[in-house]
């Protein structure tokens, strides 16, 4: 496509990739057989915005949205303002890239702003957004970001989506949040996987290489394995220092997490600063049953790092689970009230 598809104020729309398409009709559903793929054609735009909309899309495959103009949301699909499932659904190899300061990037592969979103059986891959200046911006959401509505997202896969920055911009805390995932709005996540997500740069703060959310989030039956925070030195300005949270998952807000392995996630800069939580850092109130939290690593090169499994800052209560083989500090706990069972 040339330019983006727009599809607006459309109650009941279905969108069905996977057909056949023999003879002016439909024919035989098989998605495997007969792909349906919307991608950019040479422009450099968004795929596919939806504004508006309550319905359906479903066994579609969207790809290659290239972003290199504010507002950078959503080179993939953006979504606003609507009630909408993804079904089956694709969204991979999406970038968002600019130079310039005072710029924020957010969902490279989908963005949905005010939306009531249901997401079951979906791949999120391989998306990044990124800066080509030695001065970095705020980042969230590689893969996808949510603001404002309800979230649900059942056997998805959120994997090896990258928050590239290059650079510190030396104004607040120019944060890089959520390589995978970035929420806040609330989140329901069941039967997913979200792996070998990356935030990387020399950059000041760092939360969430997997999942970064700010709203209440229930997690179930869920995988967060090979997600890294990976700091760097930046031979043109290094920060002065650097914190990194929430190798796996963090979270600013009430957090639920069940029966659910967080394996061989990691921090670690290079810099001055703090490296903390490996697997996951809960900086709110936090209820942890039946995970199993094993190989997480948080580590810094000139300060201090602890909590390599399990960082609990706030209230919290831990039944059942098993932190082993973690780094130096399998579980550190600040302060609030507590229950280990």
């Amino acid at each position: 496509n040339a330019t983006e598809i727009v599809v607006n104020n459309k109650p009941g729309l279905t969108i069905s990739g996977g057909y056949q398409g023999a003879s002016g009709t439909p024919g035989t559903n098989d998605p495997a057989q007969w792909p349906t793929i919307i991608q950019r054609g040479a422009a450099l735009t968004r795929v596919l915005y939806v504004a508006n909309v309550t319905g359906v899309i479903e066994n579609v495959s969207i790809r290659n949205g290239y972003l290199t103009a504010a507002p950078l949301s959503g080179a993939g699909v953006f979504v606003t303002n609507s009630t909408l499932t993804l079904s089956g659904c694709t969204i991979m190899s999406n970038t968002m890239v600019l130079t310039g300061e005072g710029l924020v990037f957010s969902g490279a592969g989908l963005y949905a702003r005010v939306c009531n979103m249901l997401i079951t059986n979906c791949v999120i891959s391989d998306n990044q957004t990124g800066d080509n200046t030695d001065r970095g911006q705020d980042h969230y959401g590689a893969g996808c970001m949510f603001s404002g509505g309800t979230v649900e997202m059942v056997d998805t896969k959120v994997v090896r989506n990258m928050i590239n920055a290059r650079g510190y911009s030396g104004i607040g805390d120019s944060p890089c949040s959520g390589g995978g995932v970035y929420s806040s709005a609330p989140l329901t996540m069941r039967n997913c996987v979200v792996n070998s997500n990356t935030i990387a740069g020399a950059i000041v703060v760092g939360y969430g290489a997997g999942m970064s959310v700010a709203a209440t989030t229930f997690v179930s039956n869920c995988q967060f394995k090979g997600n890294q925070c990976v700091g760097r030195v930046n031979s043109q300005s290094d920060p002065p220092s650097a914190t990194w949270l929430g190798g796996g998952i963090y979270a600013s807000a009430q957090l639920r997490v069940f029966e659910t392995l967080v394996q061989g996630n990691s921090n670690n800069t290079p810099v001055l600063g703090a490296s903390r939580g490996g697997g996951i850092y809960a900086g709110s109130a936090a209820t942890l049953a039946n995970l199993l939290v094993v190989k997480n690593y948080a580590t810094s090169t000139n300060g201090a790092s602890y909590g390599d499994g399990i960082v609990a800052a706030s209230s919290f209560g831990i039944t059942n689970c098993t932190v082993v083989s973690n780094g130096s500090h399998g579980l550190y706990v600040g302060s609030g009230l507590r229950s280990l069972e």
